[in-house]
């Protein structure tokens, strides 16, 4: 509170700002981390984001998909999330195979996950590899899906007892907590399941 008794409110930096502090890092250094590539003759990173090939230009203030054309650009909030990754990577990621439960997965979101790809193992598992994802070790009813290349999730289906209903446990690859912050995690995860119940379509 400040001294005329009004709340302070943390502001969250814009995308000029974002992308200011990002073209103040060596790129090297930040492909190291982020486990991007950088193209030194465009000045942008590359990388896969939720499945999907994407630049970004940090000088330019500019983002895109490569895997349409015309390129088409990341929304704002896609745009934060790439930047904000860039910017907060670490190089680790644990062992294979370490994961962490997702806290606080929104119920909607968890119902649309369920509903879509509850039932069928095999359509989880292909809307999964279309993602660049794969079946997982533990079991057959469960994949992991790369979101950005030092962040993944685990999603997998146990039976409740109920005809044909099955709940969903969803898991963080370790670390991922220490890439994003936790609402920038909450919106790649709504963004996965979104693009892998249109993937198993």
């Amino acid at each position: 509170m400040d001294a005329g008794g009004r709340v302070n409110q943390e502001r969250k930096p814009t995308i000029e700002q974002l992308a200011g502090q990002l073209a103040g890092l060596d790129p090297v250094r930040v492909g190291r981390r982020a486990q991007v590539v950088y193209d030194l003759t465009e000045g942008a990173y590359e990388f896969q984001f939720v499945g999907r090939p994407a630049r970004l230009w940090p000088r330019e203030q500019a983002a895109c998909w490569t895997d349409v054309e015309p390129a088409a650009a990341l929304k704002p909030l896609q745009f934060r999330i790439a930047l904000t990754y860039l910017l907060t990577a670490r190089a680790t990621g644990g062992p294979e195979g370490a994961w962490e439960p997702a806290e606080d997965v929104p119920p909607e979101t968890r119902r649309a996950l369920e509903a879509a790809l509850g039932r069928d193992a095999a359509s989880l598992i292909r809307a999964a590899r279309r993602l660049g994802g794969r079946r997982s070790q533990i079991g057959e009813f469960a994949a992991e899906v790369p979101l950005l290349p030092r962040v993944r999730v685990r999603i997998s289906f146990h039976e409740t007892g109920e005809a044909d209903a099955r709940q969903s446990r969803i898991e963080w690859s370790r670390h991922a907590a220490g890439h994003l912050p936790p609402d920038m995690l909450a919106a790649l995860l709504d963004m996965a399941v979104t693009r892998l119940i249109a993937a198993a379509q």
